[in-house]
């Protein structure tokens, strides 16, 4: 998957009416990867001859090519809808994140102890994953 990216479309009313609209993703297995934060799937209306600024939440969920239709359908005449094409090329997102690759423990008294340091290690997959977690060079003194 990807970054999430978020925009918005404006829908125009030319007509002297209030037009009531409701929005229809393709049902596809892509669909769940757009969102309309305002739940306008339900429906919504623009003033006559006004407009509105529906906005949408794109969060892909597979690398590649992505093609989802929505339709803008207008509820008072069914014949009446508008057809948006979405269409991307994802990237594969990163799957691994490590703080950094450098520790420093400052100076270390001969009879003393070193203080401690933390390693931020993040998993950005949803796949489980085994980390190893090596020490190089010098042997570790006990």
């Amino acid at each position: 998957g990807g970054a999430k990216r978020t925009g918005m479309v404006r829908i125009s009313n030319p007509s002297e009416v209030p037009l009531l609209f409701r929005i229809q993703k393709s049902g596809s297995i892509s669909s769940e990867d757009v969102k309309f934060p305002d739940d306008l799937t339900v429906g919504g209306v623009v003033r006559p001859l006004g407009e509105r600024e529906v906005r949408f939440e794109f969060l892909p969920s597979f690398p590649g090519k992505f093609e989802e239709e929505i339709r803008f359908q207008n509820m008072v005449d069914r014949k009446n809808a508008a057809v948006l094409t979405m269409k991307a090329n994802v990237k594969d997102r990163e799957n691994f994140w490590l703080q950094d690759l450098n520790l420093d423990f400052g100076k270390i008294d001969a009879n003393g102890f070193s203080r401690s340091e933390s390693i931020v290690l993040k998993n950005c997959s949803s796949t489980p994953r085994c980390f190893k977690i090596q020490h190089r060079g010098g042997g570790f003194g006990c």
